[in-house]
């Protein structure tokens, strides 16, 4: 199994060095606003969610990542 850093979007996260990690970076809901250092983004909240798919950032990783379930 390969590594990866699962950061929030929340206060905490503010001030981290996400450039520093070399290694997958998946972010929450909006932090996509502020950073381009995730290789995947994921929302639970539903407006995010509706934002994200009127974005760049959602045919980029729709089309680079695929759910295996």
């Amino acid at each position: 199994m390969s590594e990866v850093t699962i950061v929030g979007n929340g206060p905490s996260r503010l001030g981290e060095d996400l450039s520093a990690i070399h290694h997958e970076v998946w972010g929450c809901n909006a932090i996509y606003r502020d950073t381009d250092k995730c290789d995947i983004v994921f929302a639970v909240d539903m407006p995010v969610q509706k934002e994200i798919v009127g974005t760049e950032l959602h045919s980029q990783i729709s089309t680079h990542y695929q759910l295996k379930c």
